[in-house]
């Protein structure tokens, strides 16, 4: 059994966010319909490519996003296409989608029209800067996404521009965003008996997160900043890779100096007390300390004794960690064209109704004749659809 397993999803979002919200409404049971153009959306073209299958297979972001999905391909920007999408809607439960603001309400497809084919029907839009407001035409990218919310502003070093984050997390945030308000609102649908649109801003998700900073800021009475680099700000060099030490508390910077060797700045007020203030003073003696132990064996010493630090793992070592393999978290799947790979999991286990990973993200139209049959389109109309580029 499936926590979601009665609900059809509708997903005519591309790149990131969208296809992540759907895709962990797929992996908790919903049958998810994933709409493309006849040509595949962005997301098949997002690097990492596969280097000898540089084709609408290739890629590693659109494999990931749209695995528990069925996929089918309609140009829904040409009148047919839109009805066949309207004769979708009617069985559907929920629409994902990342067209611009105004595109559904253009091709006849807003909300208000979606709700009187199918009264109760979840409309979750995800766009850059939301439905309203002066930026709600405007383009993003991560780089814009950091930039915009704050968040580049304490990233980096001070002497240095400000900086990104890596990967695409603020499109992950937003779908984890979009996912949580999709949910919210079909409780409110078993409640109330009502549907509505859910508005998931990229750049809101990424405010959100954002949010001890600002708040920070206005208890300082300043913006704050960008700030050096040392063992207590990031990774530095181990004997086998890098280690990452968070020294926040001052029983953290006791226990720490003690295994590290260096007890003369255990319990030293100037350095236990202020340790923000005079730490970087030692950083050399501590990172040199560092350098000379293994990742794994200091990331468990200091684990006894609940210090925070963190040994960085390679992709490959992530895939041999016992805590992951306990967990069960990277999961083996075969794809037609891509193999077998892993996957990671879902982002939380539920003990009555897990995650599961069924199917691969589809290939190109792959389900095409399989969905449009499901409303009654027979082989024959499929073979002028196809032939006048609809499908």
């Amino acid at each position: 059994m499936h926590v979601l397993d009665d609900l059809k999803v509708l997903d005519l979002s591309g790149q990131v966010a969208g296809p992540y919200c759907a895709k962990l409404l797929g992996d908790f049971g919903a049958d998810v319909i994933k709409i493309e153009p006849p040509q595949g959306e962005v997301g098949r073209r997002l690097p990492p490519l596969d280097p000898e299958r540089l084709g609408p297979e290739a890629s590693a972001f659109f494999l990931y996003l749209n695995s528990n999905k069925r996929g089918i391909t309609l140009d829904v920007t040409t009148p047919t296409g839109a009805d066949l999408l309207r004769r979708l809607a009617e069985d559907a439960d929920m629409i994902v989608e990342s067209f611009a603001p105004g595109t559904l309400e253009a091709l006849g497809l807003g909300f208000d029209v979606l709700e009187a084919l199918r009264p109760g029907i979840i409309l979750t839009s995800v766009t850059p800067f939301g439905q309203t407001g002066p930026w709600r035409d405007l383009p993003i990218n991560e780089l814009i996404a950091y930039a915009c919310s704050g968040w580049a502003s304490t990233t980096g070093r001070p002497e240095r521009e400000p900086l990104k984050g890596s990967g695409y997390n603020a499109s992950f945030q937003a779908g984890v965003a979009a996912f949580d308000a999709t949910l919210g609102a079909l409780i409110h649908r078993d409640r109330a008996g009502v549907g509505q649109q859910v508005d998931v801003s990229i750049l809101d998700a990424s405010v959100a997160s954002f949010g001890p900073g600002i708040l920070g800021a206005q208890h300082r009475g300043d913006p704050g900043g960008r700030q050096s680099g040392s063992f207590q700000r990031g990774p530095v060099a181990a004997a086998d890779g890098h280690f990452s030490l968070t020294l926040s508390r001052a029983h953290f910077w006791r226990d720490a100096m003690n295994e590290l060797g260096l007890p003369q700045f255990a319990e030293d007020p100037k350095y236990f007390q202020g340790r923000h203030e005079h730490g970087e003073a030692v950083a050399p003696l501590v990172e040199a300390k560092i350098a000379a132990r293994g990742k794994r064996e200091l990331f468990e010493a200091l684990g006894r004794l609940r210090v925070v630090g963190g040994m960085v793992l390679t992709t490959e070592e992530l895939f041999d960690d016992p805590h992951v393999r306990a967990r069960a978290f990277l999961v083996e799947l075969d794809h037609p064209a891509a193999g077998t790979l892993k996957y990671p999991g879902a982002p939380f286990k539920m003990s009555k109704t897990p995650f599961e990973l069924r199917r691969p993200a589809p290939l190109l139209s792959q389900h095409t004749a399989e969905v449009l049959e499901e409303i009654g389109i027979a082989r024959a109309e499929l073979t002028v659809l196809r032939a006048r580029g609809v499908i």
